[in-house]
């Protein structure tokens, strides 16, 4: 605060425009087949792997198997930071857990093989605040 020359104080107002970073939230979600090529009637394992890839933690991160035609899912391997369930018809896996910035988290997926063919398995990943991401991977048998 400065004084005038009538000695009244006085205050001046600046107007500051301040940038600050875009912290959009983020995630990326890969998809391997641990073995591309099964024989029939054997076991198509996936690995799945979340990637929070923002400066920002993510909550209620989920998986959704979307699509697997020609398999017929048969049980995952996880931590216990995982809950499964069935919703809509399609197995949908929760990060009980915040993803924090940066941080990779992984589960197996397995399939058991009825027939023929090369196969395309869809899934979806998402979070209460970032936008989905989705991956394939193709499984010989």
């Amino acid at each position: 605060m400065a004084l005038s020359k009538a000695g009244i104080g006085y205050a001046t107002k600046h107007l500051l425009k301040v940038a600050f970073p875009n912290f959009q939230p983020e995630i990326k979600v890969e998809k391997f087949a641990v073995n591309p090529d099964v024989v029939l009637s054997e076991s198509a394992v996936f690995e799945i792997i979340v990637n929070n890839t923002s400066p920002v933690t993510l909550t209620g991160v989920s998986v959704c198997e979307d699509s697997y035609d020609g398999l017929l899912y048969d049980s995952f391997r996880a931590s216990d930071s995982w809950n499964h369930s069935i919703i809509a018809g399609k197995h949908v896996w929760t990060f009980t857990e915040n993803l924090l910035p940066g941080e990779v988290i992984s589960f197996f997926t397995v399939f058991n093989t009825y027939r023929n063919g090369t196969f395309v398995n869809n899934v979806v990943v998402s979070s209460d605040t970032s936008s989905s991401a989705q991956v394939n991977a193709t499984v010989n048998v």
